[in-house]
This record gives C-alpha cells, structure tokens and sequence, in this order.
C-alpha cells in the first residue's frame, strides 16, 4: 500500500489535533479555584506531573500518536477501516485511562483490575495490528512501528504493575489478585 506523504509529517500534524491533548493528561475544569487552597492546587498538579511523567504513560502517548497517525490514512468509505479505526481509538484511550485509573486507586486488588484493561487494551492493539496487515489496510512499515511501540510498552507495564503496594488492600467479596505473586 503506497502513500503520497510522510508518516511523520503527517502524524505530528495529526496529533497536534486530537481529542486527546498529548500535553495534558488530566482536565482542569473540575478544579474551582474559589475553594481549593492553594496548597491543594499545588498537590493536585504535582501528583499530575508525577503520573505524566510516568515511563508507562509516556510510552502510551507514543502509541496514542502512532495510532492517530495510521488510522488517518485508512479511507473513510470503507466499513472495515472505519471499524478498526473505531476500535484502535477506542483502546489507546483505554491505555491512558487505565494507567490514570490505576494511579488514581487506593488498593492494590483496584489498581491490578485497571492495569488489567491496560493490558487487554495493548494485546488487543497487537490483533488489530495483524488484521490490519492480513487484510493490507494499512503500510507495513507502520504496522511494524505500532508493534515495536506496543512491545517495548510491555516491560515498562510489568514494572509499573511490580510497583502496586500489595500490603495495602481491601476485600472487595470477588477474591480477585488474592493468592497471586508479585514479582518485584
């Protein structure tokens, strides 16, 4: 499949434009100046940039861009382009908010079920890239670049997951992560 553009031109073009802000996380229209002190503010954005700057979450936001990028050259007649489309955006966002999710959870067995569908979401951007290549929807070379994303994210995520306090839980009454090892 031959394009009459540059990837990277394209992709830096594209992401600038997202729905999904690269360079800011987190929404700050929740936060009302009038009543949170100072101090709390300051609190707010350090654990902000403290999750941004997360090796996990930086790795996500390549793979975000990498996405954005290959979608945009899918066609948009075609019903099964459009679906993949769908459904690749639709995970990478699942990375983001699950990482944030995690970070944000108090106990280990709710930080382990977020980083679960963190998980699924990245193996399932490794189908979605095998389809794509089976069915020739979208140029190799960036097929081969979402999949060097997606893998070099993996071990990043086992570390971030190794991090998890499993002394600090609660009995939520489904026994999940109870009896399992965490390898540090």
């Amino acid at each position: 499949m031959e394009h009459n553009f540059d990837f990277q031109v394209k992709l830096k073009n594209y992401t600038s434009d997202m729905l999904w802000n690269m360079n800011n996380d987190f929404d700050d229209d929740f936060i009302n100046d009038d009543t949170a002190s100072g101090e709390a503010l300051y609190e707010i954005r350090r654990e902000q940039e403290r999750i941004s700057s997360l090796p996990l979450m930086i790795k996500a936001r390549q793979i975000v861009d990498v996405v954005y990028g290959i979608v945009e050259t899918f066609s948009s007649s075609d019903d099964i382009s459009s679906h993949y489309k769908e459904v690749m955006i639709s995970n990478v966002r699942k990375l983001r908010n699950g990482i944030l999710a995690a970070e944000d959870a108090n106990y280990f067995s709710a930080k382990m079920e977020n980083a679960v569908l963190v998980k699924v979401a990245a193996q399932n951007l490794l189908a979605q890239e095998t389809g794509l290549s089976l069915l020739n929807l979208a140029d190799p070379s960036y097929l081969e670049v979402l999949r060097n994303e997606v893998e070099e994210f993996q071990p990043l995520f086992i570390a971030w997951t190794s991090s998890f306090d499993r002394s600090y839980d609660m009995d939520d009454g489904w026994n999940l992560f109870k009896n399992i090892e965490v390898k540090k």
